[in-house]
């Protein structure tokens, strides 16, 4: 069993069974108060810090060229090799913005004694599962029972709570879910 970032896709079930536990997307962050006037819907002309290889980077790559192909000011690219290094320029400055995926932005939310704050919601949500293998559905079964416990006696939501993570919560744990 394996328990992480994993999306939920229908490649992926074809291949391992996956219990969903949560949904996660696109978040932005800024520091509190949003010194610098950032605005998620036009970001050109901005400092954006995000992690190498994420979907968050492709997805400021992609806005990145909008600007530029509509003749707007370049996005400055902070591309990190980790997390802790994007979410480092955004504390200091570095940055006017961070995108991430939700969990790691509410995470450092939570983490920074008030220093940073998320901007907007989070978006493109995707389900998250634990990866189980193929032939172990009755695996699978039971750990989503272990899921349906857990949240009936309060522990889910404390779980998500403490880790700054509680927009991510689902009501119920499917297995295989059917996604788009």
């Amino acid at each position: 069993m394996g328990a992480s970032g994993f999306t939920i896709n229908s490649e992926r079930t074809q291949q391992v069974n996956m219990v969903q536990y949560m949904e996660a997307g696109l978040r932005w962050a800024v520091q509190s108060g949003n010194p610098q006037n950032v605005d998620t819907n036009d970001v050109c002309g901005r400092k954006i810090t995000v992690q190498r290889d994420t979907v968050a980077a492709e997805e400021l790559a992609t806005k990145a060229a909008e600007c530029t192909a509509n003749g707007k000011a370049a996005i400055e690219q902070i591309i990190e090799d980790d997390q802790s290094r994007a979410t480092t320029d955004l504390n200091t400055g570095k940055a006017d913005a961070m995108l991430a995926d939700s969990p790691i932005v509410d995470y450092a939310v939570a983490q920074s004694n008030g220093v940073l704050e998320p901007l907007g919601n989070m978006y493109d949500a995707a389900p998250y599962g634990i990866v189980l293998a193929s032939e172990d559905t009755e695996m699978a079964d039971l750990v989503s029972k272990a899921l349906d416990s857990l949240k009936a006696d309060g522990g889910y939501q404390a779980i998500l709570d403490k880790w700054g993570n509680s927009d991510g919560g689902v009501d119920q744990f499917a297995v295989n879910p059917t996604v788009d």
